[in-house]
């Protein structure tokens, strides 16, 4: 198994991908209004970390808050070391507990990295 380097990744996400297409898998439905109502909250917390928008051409305009994080991800000759990265309680209640572990659930899978991610109105992450 060929291990991609960063540079690699991001050649992937910005040219490869987005010209694929992309089709989503309908798994369930989440009830996300107290997770809503907390998030309009947020003001700074989309801030900790710019480094998607950074990075990638295809995530410019978004804002991303980071949950999960796969610690050692340049790799593919181990298995991943993940753990959660958010401070906030009230996102791991939230999210990690009854959303992701759920997920975890119903793909027969472990969590990696995740994030909310934020697009402002009139924005797009179309190439």
């Amino acid at each position: 198994m060929k291990n991609f380097t960063l540079k690699d990744r991001k050649e992937f996400l910005d040219n490869i991908k987005p010209k694929e297409g992309f089709d989503f898998k309908f798994t369930g439905n989440f009830d996300v209004e107290e997770l809503s109502k907390y998030l309009n909250t947020f003001s700074d917390e989309w801030k900790l970390n710019t480094s998607n928008q950074e990075s990638y051409l295809s995530q410019k305009e978004s804002n991303s808050y980071f949950i999960t994080e796969v610690f050692n991800s340049d790799q593919n000759d181990e298995p991943f070391i993940n753990g959660i990265v958010t401070k906030d309680p009230q996102i791991i209640e939230l999210i990690v507990m009854p959303i992701i572990y759920e997920l975890e659930k119903l793909v027969g899978g472990k969590y990696a990295k995740s994030l909310l991610a934020k697009l402002p109105a009139g924005k797009s992450n179309n190439l």
